[in-house]
């Protein structure tokens, strides 16, 4: 919106028109003012949002810490000094190493001779020992099985009987459950990528396994675990509390999201494309879920028709940015005071 501004010679002509057109004149400065101060009014409301979106991230708001980019904000305890003192806490069990009633294996070391005159000590009975354990891992290495398969004629009737390979035992050379087992552990249960799960098992046991391996490994665990996996979405969604949570995650280059439904004894995952009331719908808990589903209040939680709690640990950082925020606000209103003052002498 253009605003044009009285000009001198329109002033002069005001007054010289008398007291009604002087006072049109300052009713039209008036409205402009007003107009001016809502403009300004409405750009302050803008900076402030803005400077709100920009203060926020995963440590003040429900912004994911994937979203804070390279400089990671600075993490704000809400723990109250001298509340707690430093280590573990009473009641912690610790994990100190105990020694075993039954070690693995032995190893004596006896002194071959005396340590004053070289006398051989070979023949002679100690008198005093003493012990220590050491926790170690064995040698590591890949065990081959060689499994045969004979065949044997049936003395009193001639009939050829061969006997079965083990169930799985498919090609004439391949790798065994615990390695495909392990892959798995290592790739689902602690995401390590598969070039790297690969390496390790180069590393460790000699053995150039290929990615299509771990993929073949990990789908077949994936379809085994079906059962369990159905049982567990059953049990959420009948639950009585359900904490539910998404988290973006690189699938091919791509962002897909992770949810999660969890209680206290049981959690699932699930990997989906879209974040939404869509990928919710197709996971199959939240539909059928009628208990209190705790969550950070996204839109379309509300979407279903069970109760609804906040996620307190979303609400002490939104209440973080609160306080930021208004410190924010208090210091650029004291530095505004102090250069008004300035300029004012």
């Amino acid at each position: 919106m253009e605003i044009k501004i009285p000009s001198t010679d329109e002033v002069d002509a005001a007054f010289a028109h008398g007291q009604g057109a002087t006072r049109d004149l300052v009713n039209k400065l008036i409205g402009i003012a007003e107009t001016l101060v809502a403009q300004v009014k409405k750009q302050a409301d803008v900076i402030q949002a803005m400077k709100v979106s920009l203060g926020k991230d995963s440590h003040n708001s429900s912004k994911p810490p994937s979203s804070d980019g390279y400089k990671k904000p600075q993490p704000k305890s809400l723990r109250v000094k001298g509340q707690k003192p430093n280590g573990g806490q009473p009641g912690h069990e610790g994990n100190t190493l105990k020694a075993e009633e039954n070690p693995d294996h032995f190893e004596e070391h006896e002194p071959g001779h005396c340590a004053s005159c070289e006398e051989d000590l070979s023949g002679v009975e100690a008198c005093a020992s003493e012990s220590r354990q050491v926790f170690d891992i064995p040698p590591m290495q890949i065990e081959v099985t060689e499994h045969r398969v004979k065949t044997k004629v049936c003395p009193k009737c001639g009939t050829v009987n061969c006997g079965e390979f083990p169930e799985g035992v498919n090609a004439a050379v391949q790798y065994g459950q615990g390695v495909a087992s392990l892959c798995t552990y290592l790739n689902c249960e602690h995401y390590v990528p598969l070039d790297r799960t690969t390496q390790i098992f180069k590393d460790l046991f000699g053995q150039d396994l290929s990615e299509s391996f771990v993929l073949k490994a990990t789908g077949k665990t994936s379809e085994s675990v079906k059962p369990s996996e159905e049982a567990i979405k059953e049990l959420l969604a009948n639950g009585e509390i359900l904490h539910t949570d998404e988290s973006g995650v690189r699938v091919k280059g791509k962002l897909h999201w992770v949810h999660v439904a969890s209680t206290k004894k049981l959690t699932h995952y699930a990997v989906h494309a879209k974040r939404g009331k869509e990928a919710m719908d197709e996971i199959g808990i939240l539909p059928k879920f009628k208990g209190t589903g705790i969550h950070d209040h996204w839109k379309p939680y509300f979407q279903y028709s069970f109760k609804h709690g906040a996620c307190n640990a979303h609400q002490l950082r939104e209440l973080v940015g609160i306080v930021e925020l208004a410190a924010a606000v208090g210091e650029e209103h004291d530095r505004g005071i102090v250069r008004h003052q300035r300029r004012c002498g």
